[in-house]
């Protein structure tokens, strides 16, 4: 009797939770939605606040923000919700056999019910002992399945961002830089060029005005956007805003790799940052705060001492003294030339940099890339 019950109580466990697991996905793909949505439009607000603060449309885009993110939270609470019912009535279903079966071995040990063979003490232990074990390996059993159905929820919503069957893949390569060919090239539907050729060592400038698309041009050379050719080699990039993290100066350096204390000062020197690293109390062990005490040429001195510990052959700078003062540009923009003289570079800048720097010139303009 109590087989026969089990048989028909047990696949009811992993039936709801297929259900429910389900029911979750489809909130999870929706709950994905929306935080795609309100990051879009803090990104898109964002980057247009001079417009919004011209336009006295603050406001009005703030309420927007805030409705996109009551969203969010609607859907987020959704999710907890059923997570929560589903684990609430698993639990109560699982306890109420449990004390079922458990009342009818007590009435049947004590005479008062007589229905199949009869069940002695020990039997009777070791059916209550067991039965909790099966329920609970059924509550796993369906758990996996919801498991299953978030992941699929998030996997339909990230595999986008993570692969694209028109993107060249260009890892770190252990192979020198051997040269670049492209013809007919093109980023995307944005950028367009008839022939782009680099050859190993070449110091390229490029130019054009605020927006035309040089970031998107270092972008597609280093595969980080849709292109129809990339750069094959250790690509190291030094862009506007230098990262700096909330650790160590040790760690900002290395990141995940490990050099030597002898390889890290070296590279202090080179980038000028001796008599900054000299002043700090613990030296490489010196932790960084959110707000650290560097000037913005420090904290881009910083982030070229990171890049010339990667040792790559080509080196994309999208800008690099772009917030500095004219006289820090300079200063930084001689250091540059001076460590990447045999290095493959193509410098991305509005500012005024020597002619005699550079090997090739490319101009930026009207989303096509012209080559001097």
């Amino acid at each position: 009797m109590i087989g026969t019950g089990l048989l028909i109580t047990l696949p009811v466990v992993p039936l709801f939770m297929v259900i429910v697991g389900k029911g979750a996905g489809a909130l999870h793909r929706k709950h994905f939605l929306a935080l795609a949505r309100l990051g879009g439009m803090f990104t898109d607000r964002l980057n247009a606040l001079p417009m919004l603060a011209n336009y006295n449309a603050n406001k009005k885009q703030t309420d927007l923000l805030v409705a996109a993110s009551d969203e969010l939270n609607k859907r987020t609470m959704n999710v907890v919700g059923v997570a929560f019912l589903s684990n609430s009535v698993l639990d109560f279903f699982a306890t109420l056999s449990v004390a079922l079966v458990a009342v009818f071995i007590g009435f049947s040990l004590l005479g008062e019910l007589n229905i199949g063979p009869s069940i002695e003490l020990k039997d009777g232990l070791w059916i209550l002992l067991t039965v909790p074990l099966l329920l609970s390996e059924m509550k796993k059993l369906g758990a996996i399945y919801h498991q299953k159905a978030k992941a699929e929820a998030a996997q339909e919503n990230l595999a986008p961002l993570l692969s694209s069957t028109d993107m060249p893949f260009n890892p770190d390569s252990t192979q020198p830089f051997s040269g670049f060919e492209a013809k007919a090239f093109r980023a995307g539907d944005v950028l367009h060029a008839d022939k782009l050729v680099i050859s190993p060592h070449d110091h390229i400038l490029i130019s054009g005005a605020s927006g035309s698309g040089k970031t998107l041009l270092l972008e597609a050379l280093s595969a980080k956007r849709e292109s129809s050719h990339c750069l094959k080699g250790k690509v190291v990039w030094l862009t506007q805003q230098p990262v700096v993290l909330p650790s160590s100066v040790r760690q900002n350096l290395c990141l995940d790799d490990v050099y030597d204390d002898e390889k890290l000062l070296q590279v202090l020197f080179q980038v000028e940052l001796t008599s900054w690293f000299e002043a700090l109390p613990d030296g490489l062990d010196t932790q960084l705060s959110y707000c650290p005490e560097l000037s913005g040429g420090e904290a881009q001195r910083l982030s070229l001492a990171r890049a010339l510990l990667r040792e790559a052959d080509i080196w994309l700078l999208d800008e690099p003294t772009a917030h500095l003062s004219d006289s820090q540009h300079h200063r930084l923009s001689r250091l540059i030339h001076s460590v990447t003289q045999d290095k493959t570079v193509l410098w991305a800048s509005h500012k005024a940099l020597p002619a005699n720097w550079f090997t090739h010139f490319w101009n930026v303009k009207h989303q096509q890339v012209n080559v001097q």
